[in-house]
């Protein structure tokens, strides 16, 4: 939760990870920042959600959600009233990223996070609904409201990407490009509903069936021998 009114930045931006996930990855952050020194480089890229086509796709992120459950379903449902902002970024700009950390020298990088996305890469859910919609035709797009304004709202700043790392990357990929892919990608492979729902796709639906499989202990750790 934070506020909309304001790009929330790497540096100066208030932090207040609210679950163990945010919150383990930030401690992570400031553990490893320590060891930062001239013969360890630290660097720390903090990404938008990631859409787009891959081997192991997820279906439980935004805007690859909103993809698939209008390929499957003929109809984009957003339960909020579609106000929430979200950052999105193409997994491809992510990788190109990655590679300029390595690449860039280590003056610009040393002990710096960076948050990945393009230029003016925060969408409302129902901007997200509608860009998705444009890759599938003859798709609704129905705003339930049911939910009211999701909490989960924030809008993050990419100056300090673009400004340091301009000569090393240009995150630029849009979500119509992403959105053409992975229909491309839904028609090749015959992509269902079944596909769209299940464990293959979705990340709690595959950890439970390692539960229900026993291969998982309640830690989620795999058991030996399994």
């Amino acid at each position: 939760v934070a506020d909309t009114s304001v790009e929330v930045d790497e540096d100066n931006s208030e932090k207040n990870p609210v679950t163990a996930y945010a919150r383990t990855k930030w401690e992570a952050e400031q553990a490893l920042r320590r060891l930062d020194d001239s013969d360890f480089t630290t660097l720390f890229f903090r990404p938008s959600t990631v859409f787009g086509a891959s081997p192991r796709l997820r279906c439980d992120i935004v805007h690859n959600n909103l993809l698939a459950s209008g390929y499957t379903t003929g109809a984009i449902t957003i339960l909020s009233d579609g106000t929430p902002w979200r950052p999105v970024v193409h997994l491809l700009d992510v990788c190109e990223v990655l590679l300029a950390g390595l690449s860039a020298p280590r003056e610009l990088v040393a002990g710096e996070a960076f948050n990945i996305g393009v230029p003016n890469g925060n969408y409302t859910v129902r901007e997200l609904a509608l860009a998705a919609q444009k890759c599938l035709p003859g798709c609704k797009v129905e705003i339930a409201g049911e939910r009211g304004s999701d909490e989960r709202t924030y809008r993050v700043s990419f100056n300090k990407l673009h400004d340091r790392l301009s000569d090393y990357c240009n995150p630029s990929r849009s979500l119509q490009f992403g959105g053409e892919e992975l229909v491309k990608v839904f028609n090749e492979v015959g992509f269902t509903s079944g596909d769209f729902t299940g464990a293959n796709c979705n990340r709690l639906s595959a950890l439970q069936a390692l539960l229900d499989e026993g291969l998982l202990d309640e830690d989620l750790r795999w058991i030996s021998g399994s």
